[in-house]
């Protein structure tokens, strides 16, 4: 969980940058997209009312309500439903619905006209045709139908851009499918009427010939035994009687069904008209914000693991001896930055200072120094430096705890990652813990440390290793540094620190046994290949990378090229760390 949180905070920017993004994105889409409406009907299914012959009351009974209410959801859903309301609202001439055609449809239209010419009637009819199946298809994308809980309520739902028309379309299938269901069942009950009353005219005419016959056997009787007459007699009777009330039954029959024509009863109702919705529906804002800013982490997130996975910069301290295999020294932060804001508090434009009352005022403050160490106010170092430093000089002491006099080269593997910081900063911790210190500009590029401490003196290390007169000038020097500073001084064409190291070692090995402590400031590896060379003449090297820019990959290089020239590493110094990083890695 550590881990996490380092990384989270670490690749913080990243995040915000693609949560802001993403949730700005959804803002103009919500501010550009049209607002949907929904407005909902209520429909009861009441399967008590209507009328069944007996075998489908029977089948009525068997169907399960889920099916019978799948069954209605279907016929609302259906074309002939959807027709009807769309010629009554007259929706085809609604731009929702309406499909007009595009400026290169009307283009290839003329374009056939002029090799086809004019459209016959059966290819117009065809279009038209074409044209109500497009409305309707948009229409019933936009209606839902669904069934409440367990219940034989359906709520029927129609979306529109206009609330008025939301709800008007939603009410109108409502009517539409009740009035659908009382059209199928007066057709019904005239189809039944028509069918009993052939059946009545013929079950008259038997009731008639049936009683004709028992009335026309009593009067005329029959030959035979009194027994097969009376036997004869009821069988005429039983059919009379069995034919009548038949007759009766299509009769009562034929009286309920011909009601039925005048006033059929259907079986649904509708429970609740639909209402103009008063807020939108889509797009959702909350959902749509929630989203956003779930998948700006999520983006965020993904970009910064590609991005570390990528760049594999040093993530923790621990990281050092576990893939690069030389011990971590210590963790610095910016110093140069910590020195600005002990002397400056608030920044002001630089202009500012042309206003002398400004100029004087107790808040009035030139902008911070750029990034890295401000050499040209040493006296300020006190605090940050044996704060940030400690730890790296007492990592550096315990590495070489036998050696009486000490000689340390300070490197990194690009510049900029703070090498030169750290080299003067470990010279004032050295002089002011009671040790005779030498620090050694042995930048030929830069030589930031002879800009700026140095006076402008033109003897210096290059003097130094070419006579013994050079080198007491050099030590009897005046200076304001608690240490001595040997500058990079005078330099020839073609010439470099590390051909006078290879060429003068007496005159290094002068420079040890005056000095306690020599520390040397290194070129970076990246723009001299002096590093190696006089790496090997040191007892050690200290590789200090920039946190921010440095990656495992170029600090194992670094490494691997001072162990190839035969150079001590002791460890690696991590430059620009904030502060609530190095707090963490200590917790």
């Amino acid at each position: 969980m550590r881990e996490i949180l380092a990384f989270v905070r670490s690749n913080i920017s990243i995040i915000a940058a693609s949560i802001t993004v993403c949730t700005l994105l959804a803002i103009f889409y919500l501010l550009m997209a049209t607002p949907i409406y929904s407005a909902d009907a209520s429909v009861l299914i009441e399967t008590s009312r209507g009328f069944n012959t007996p075998n489908e009351a029977v089948r009525t009974d068997l169907m399960t309500d889920q099916a019978r209410v799948e069954n209605q959801m279907e016929i609302i859903k259906s074309h002939r439903v959807a027709q009807v309301v769309i010629a009554k609202l007259q929706l085809e001439s609604n731009d929702e619905f309406s499909t007009s055609p595009t400026s290169i449809s009307l283009l290839f239209q003329s374009i056939a006209k002029i090799f086809s010419g004019e459209p016959t009637a059966e290819e117009l009819a065809r279009e038209r045709k074409k044209q109500s199946r497009r409305v309707q298809a948009r229409f019933i994308e936009r209606m839902a139908v669904r069934r409440i809980g367990q219940s034989l309520v359906m709520e029927v739902a129609f979306l529109s851009r206009s609330p008025e028309l939301a709800a008007e379309v939603a009410n109108e299938i409502a009517d539409a499918y009740v009035r659908d269901i009382v059209n199928d069942r007066s057709e019904l009950a005239r189809r039944r009427t028509e069918w009993l009353s052939e059946r009545l005219d013929l079950l008259q005419k038997q009731t008639f010939d049936a009683q004709r016959a028992v009335e026309r056997f009593k009067l005329l009787g029959d030959t035979g035994p009194a027994a097969d007459i009376r036997a004869k007699l009821a069988e005429l009777e039983s059919v009379s009687q069995s034919y009548r009330r038949m007759y009766d039954g299509f009769l009562q029959q034929y009286a309920e069904t011909s009601q039925r024509v005048s006033y059929p009863e259907p079986d649904a109702k509708i429970v609740s008209q639909a209402e103009i919705p008063l807020r939108k529906t889509h797009p959702r804002s909350i959902l749509i914000l929630a989203f956003s800013l779930f998948l700006g982490v999520a983006s965020g997130t993904g970009i910064a693991l590609v991005r570390s996975t990528m760049k594999r910069s040093v993530g923790a301290p621990k990281q050092i001896p576990e893939q690069i295999g030389v011990p971590c020294l210590g963790v610095t932060s910016d110093i140069g930055g910590a020195i600005s804001r002990n002397r400056v508090r608030i920044p002001s434009p630089p202009w500012l200072a042309s206003v002398p009352w400004l100029a004087k005022a107790p808040w009035f403050a030139l902008p911070p120094a750029p990034t890295g160490l401000s050499l040209s106010s040493m006296g300020d170092m006190n605090f940050a430096l044996s704060r940030q430093l400690r730890e790296v000089k007492a990592s550096i002491n315990a590495l070489t705890l036998r050696q009486s006099s000490l000689c340390i080269g300070v490197v990194s593997p690009r510049s900029g990652s703070g090498a030169t910081t750290v080299a003067a900063g470990l010279a004032y911790l050295y002089a002011n813990s009671g040790k005779k210190t030498l620090l050694i500009d042995a930048c030929n590029n830069t030589s930031r440390l002879s800009r700026e401490l140095s006076n402008g003196d033109q003897v210096g290390l290059m003097q130094a290793m070419r006579s013994t007169d050079a080198w007491t000038q050099v030590l009897e020097r005046e200076t304001t540094l608690p240490f001595r500073l040997l500058p990079r001084g005078d330099q020839r064409d073609g010439d470099s620190p590390a051909d006078r190291f290879g060429a003068k070692d007496s005159s290094f090995q002068r420079m040890r046994e005056e000095f306690e402590v020599v520390i040397v400031d290194l070129p970076s590896l990246s723009t001299s290949s002096d590093a190696r060379t006089i790496g090997s003449y040191l007892d050690g090297v200290v590789v200090v990378a920039d946190f921010a820019s440095t990656t495992i990959d170029k600090l194992t290089s670094a490494v691997g090229e001072l162990h190839e020239a035969r150079s001590d590493v002791l460890g690696v110094v991590l430059n620009k760390v904030d502060e609530n990083r190095r707090v963490r890695w200590r917790m």
